[in-house]
């Protein structure tokens, strides 16, 4: 009974009920094959273009345009989600996104005058389905979990899917070179887009708490209804702009390096894909063996310190890559990169799920994503333009100082939270003080 008991509380994690212990199994298993699936494209994406002919500009929008269009999608789906059942719908979109990697799959078997901006436009439509999935998923999950442990718990999910990421983008390097072209990616993308499929299953299994309701024009209604003008008036406000717009200024210098990087290993280097593949699966390796810490961290220290640390390492991570062109000097960055990445991405995540009441939540996420989208936009195609017209070096420079803003930007929001916590402490500290001097009383 007891080995019984243990499997089916299996991963051990700081949860309390048995809702808790059957979502986040659920949320583990979905969250393991979707980025599987999404990591597995994504990575060789800008690869597969470049095979296919594009240039620079070409690869700087392929990457830039799928964050517009998902910025303009997320705010008008974000109305949509939400009434009574957010599982189907999330399910349905993120199926969608399985469908439009299939389609961009068959690029090579269209005429050559079409085949990098097919990719294009299906890798868009892709992503946009990625990301307003994820936005659904975000919003439907932040409440199954408890606030103190959450930390904790996604960072020790991040820690399974990463893993997954991992030997997604392993294998499909290592298929990608094995098999001839243009099979190499029809089979490796399409086989990505079967996990997915799966994947997106998994979603119906999550049990999810009802929807919480408000008071609005004399009624109750599901807090998913609340307009954006109502949420931004509220006391969330500075909250939400001290999270969202570093986030804003650190994603145009994060997202500007995608393209460069992926130009300089190609055309510089000219790295075959494996190698391409093993210096993606060290970032991603270093990200899940850090995931699981900084989430505790976070819990411990806050959210905006945890994501100030993990600025500040990305952006030193960037002023030094060029300095030697050597592959194992560059998996020593890339698994730089990812031990940061994992404190970044588990810092901002709590911190937006922390924001404001679950009546806000939606909205909030919704928005969030929407800032972040815009500033993922504006960097690809920034990048490669700084590129092509003053070379590597002022591009990475480029990069450097915006990540720099995005640091400098969240230094305030970070000082108060750590004066907070010292406050928090210094009250615990007087109280423990307090307990201590009438146990004494009471034994004289």
């Amino acid at each position: 009974m007891r080995v019984r008991n243990d499997i089916h509380r299996w991963p051990a994690v700081p949860l309390e009920t048995e809702d808790q212990h059957w979502n986040y199994r659920y949320c583990t298993i979905e969250g393991c094959l979707a980025v599987a699936s999404v990591q597995a494209v994504a990575g060789f994406v800008v690869v597969y273009a470049l095979d296919l002919g594009a240039s620079n500009s070409q690869v700087g929008l392929l990457i830039s345009l799928p964050f517009l269009v998902t910025a303009l999608t997320i705010l008008a789906g974000s109305r949509y989600i939400v009434r009574r059942h957010p599982q189907r719908p999330t399910m349905v979109v993120s199926a969608l996104h399985r469908v439009f990697v299939v389609l961009m799959a068959l690029a090579p078997l269209l005429p050559m005058s079409i085949r990098v901006w097919w990719v294009t436009a299906t890798y868009s439509l892709a992503a946009t389905a990625a990301a307003l999935a994820s936005t659904w998923w975000t919003a439907m999950v932040s409440e199954v979990f408890p606030q103190q442990h959450r930390g904790a718990v996604f960072g020790t999910r991040l820690v399974f899917t990463g893993s997954a990421g991992v030997i997604a983008t392993i294998l499909t390097g290592r298929g990608l070179d094995l098999l001839p072209y243009p099979l190499n990616y029809m089979l490796m993308f399409s086989a990505a887009a079967i996990v997915g499929f799966i994947a997106s299953s998994f979603i119906a299994k999550l049990r999810l708490p009802a929807s919480p309701m408000v008071e609005q024009g004399g009624e109750k209604v599901p807090a998913t209804q609340l307009r954006l003008r109502q949420v931004l008036q509220s006391d969330v406000k500075a909250a939400f702009w001290g999270l969202a717009l570093p986030v804003f200024l650190f994603n145009i210098g994060y997202h500007m390096a995608t393209p460069i990087i992926n130009i300089y290993f190609v055309e510089y280097l000219h790295y075959s894909k494996s190698a391409i593949g093993l210096l993606t699966a060290t970032f991603l390796i270093c990200q899940v063996i850090s995931s699981r810490y900084w989430g505790r961290l976070s819990d411990r220290i806050g959210n905006h310190i945890v994501a100030l640390i993990s600025m500040t390492i990305l952006t030193v991570q960037m002023s030094a890559y060029l300095l030697i062109p050597r592959m194992p000097f560059l998996v020593v960055m890339q698994g730089m990169g990812g031990l940061a990445f994992g404190g970044y991405a588990i810092s901002t995540f709590n911190g937006l799920i922390n924001l404001g009441s679950p009546a806000q939540r939606s909205v909030l996420v919704s928005l969030f994503n929407v800032v972040s989208q815009m500033g993922a936009f504006l960097a690809p195609s920034s990048g490669t333009f700084i590129l092509d017209r003053w070379g590597l070096v002022a591009a990475f420079v480029s990069v450097t100082l915006l990540r720099s803003l995005g640091a400098l930007s969240i230094y305030k929001p970070a000082r108060r939270e750590q004066e907070r916590n010292m406050s928090i402490e210094a009250l615990h500290a007087r109280q423990r003080l307090t307990s201590y001097r009438l146990s004494v009383r009471k034994r004289l």
